[in-house]
């Protein structure tokens, strides 16, 4: 939310409105869903045990990216794991160059698999996630080359990569493309380009009401510590 950079402050201060966010909705899975998910569990886990079986066999790991960096890849690996700049994963779709991955034979075709979290995880946590999903490498993706919303997260999974198509119709991958009608509310000094998050709630009735004193508080244009101050706030 913004305001016209010569309208008067108390507009902006009129238009925020406190709310909080409640309820949550459950959903029940059907039940042949639930058969085809066990005989898919099974097929999986009988490829994972003879994966493991042969690992221990050969006594080395069969992901590209645990050989390539010479670490180890289990539970006492205590390095954070390197994380790529750009945070564009193996490609992003249109992409004509794609990075090469390898897989183990067990982790190709079916059963698929996509197993997501944070990219800044605790020291070790991506070396003892990924030893349990086939030593596979991470993709590492920063969801602003695709949304409004930059969101740092890590996926390991066995999908194809090649030939990477983006959902048609295009979505907007800025805040002020996005929301054009909010042009003529927005402060010069609000010069994000992303949300930080997309959360599951909206803001609370704690953190607005902080954001509205300390813009009612302020003098028009509001000075520096104020402006970081509420752009601060509204990145939590």
């Amino acid at each position: 939310m913004g305001f016209r950079q010569d309208a008067d402050i108390s507009v902006l201060v009129e238009l925020i409105c406190p709310s909080m966010a409640a309820g949550a909705s459950y959903y029940e899975r059907d039940a042949n869903n639930m058969e085809a998910g066990l005989d898919c569990c099974g097929s999986s886990v009988r490829k994972r045990t003879k994966f493991m079986e042969k690992k221990k066999i050969n006594g080395k790991r069969f992901g590209g990216w645990a050989r390539e960096s010479g670490g180890s890849i289990d539970g006492r690996h205590e390095e954070s794991m390197p994380l790529p700049n750009p945070m564009a994963g193996f490609n992003l779709p249109g992409d004509r160059v794609s990075m090469d991955r390898l897989l183990p034979k067990e982790a190709i075709g079916h059963p698929f698999f996509y197993y997501e979290n944070m990219a800044l995880a605790p020291k070790g946590a991506w070396a003892t996630i990924s030893s349990f999903l086939y030593d596979i490498q991470p993709e590492f993706v920063d969801s602003k080359f695709l949304c409004t919303a930059t969101r740092k997260r890590g996926y390991i999974h066995n999908l194809p990569i090649a030939n990477r198509s983006p959902l048609i119709p295009l979505q907007p991958k800025t805040m002020h493309d996005a929301f054009r009608c909010t042009k003529q509310w927005r402060p010069s000094w609000d010069t994000r380009k992303h949300f930080n998050c997309i959360q599951t709630c909206t803001a609370s009735l704690a953190l607005t009401g902080r954001i509205h004193d300390a813009l009612a508080m302020s003098e028009d244009p509001p000075s520096p510590e104020v402006q970081k101050y509420v752009l601060e706030q509204c990145m939590k």
